[in-house]
């Protein structure tokens, strides 16, 4: 069975991005797990704000991948946007999607499957 769990950074609009996708994994019948460290699929909604606010994403990037070497992970959000290569080249980053592209994260979720890192 699939899981997915989603890691919000940054201020409130990406919240409800988040939680908008959140409900639409829901809504397909994927279940949602309490800890990116046990997901199958681990989206990370990042933020740009401030170098420390980057050092923050890739931070727990790698923690995730680290602790839960089979996950899928997809980052979207600002610092997607603005640096996807930066991104895509960290361990289990499986789709970097920029804001742009945001609405096809949950179907790129329903679909992850090993592989390497492609920026939408």
């Amino acid at each position: 069975m699939k899981t997915f769990n989603i890691v919000n950074f940054g201020c409130r609009a990406s919240q409800s991005e988040g939680a908008s996708i959140h409900q639409e994994l829901v809504d397909a019948r994927i279940t949602s797990s309490d800890s990116p460290y046990d997901a199958n699929v681990v989206i990370v909604n990042s933020c740009t704000v401030t170098a420390e606010a980057d050092r923050d994403v890739r931070q727990m990037i790698r923690r995730i991948a680290s602790r839960n070497p089979n996950a899928q992970i997809i980052v979207t959000g600002c610092y997607a946007q603005r640096a996807p290569e930066e991104l895509a080249a960290l361990p289990h980053v499986r789709y970097v999607v920029g804001n742009s592209h945001k609405p096809i994260v949950a179907e790129l979720a329903l679909h992850a499957s090993a592989g390497h890192a492609e920026i939408f």
